[in-house]
């Protein structure tokens, strides 16, 4: 790979930097975490997230699952990056419209977004609910023998942000054909409650 090439993916900025993980105890009362669940809350790319994903016989499942690029080289349509436009899973690639078959919700309390002063990246920390937690839509794919990973969906706009799901967006990102999801959201986000 010519050095440009390498130059240029390492100064690939995702649009979320890394988020903290909703307490498992706040998402299902009076259940404790596994023994095997990470201690810290906070989430870096490569780290590993809580995700609720629509499970074998149409159960819904919270499973533990890799937050972007696996460590190990995994083929092209298994590639799953931090993040991925929602309008790429319509009209994208064909390796990130096959995503789009496996959707996850991804509980969070806040996440951070780079910004920008002059020369130096830092982090903006954004709390889309103070307090409570939010659910943001999520892909997810599994490639034999490695754990699951998933990437966070982003809303597309200016400045870009993840795609927050309202309680009942939830069922509709999870089950729906992804047209119809992405439709129904949009007009739901652009509806007054």
């Amino acid at each position: 790979m010519p050095l440009t090439s390498l130059f240029r993916e390492a100064r690939r900025i995702e649009p979320v930097l890394s988020y903290e993980r909703a307490p498992l105890d706040q998402l299902i009362p009076d259940t404790a975490p596994p023994p095997d669940a990470p201690c810290d809350a906070l989430v870096l790319p490569g780290g590993i997230g809580l995700v609720l994903y629509d499970g074998a016989g149409g159960s819904l499942t919270f499973d533990w699952m890799q937050w972007g690029e696996a460590a190990n080289p995994v083929p092209v349509g298994q590639k799953v990056d931090a993040t991925v436009c929602a309008m790429e899973l319509v009209k994208g690639a064909r390796a990130v419209r096959k995503l789009a078959r496996h959707r996850c919700v991804v509980p969070l309390t806040r996440y951070s977004v780079p910004v920008r002063d002059r020369d130096v990246w830092s982090h903006l920390w954004m709390s889309p609910a103070p307090g409570h937690f939010a659910c943001v839509a999520g892909v997810w794919a599994a490639a034999p023998g490695e754990r699951a990973r998933f990437a966070l969906v982003m809303d597309g706009g200016e400045p870009t942000a993840p795609l927050l799901l309202s309680e009942r967006d939830l069922l509709i990102w999870l089950r729906s054909p992804i047209k119809d999801a992405l439709a129904r959201i949009a007009r739901h986000a652009s509806s007054p409650s």
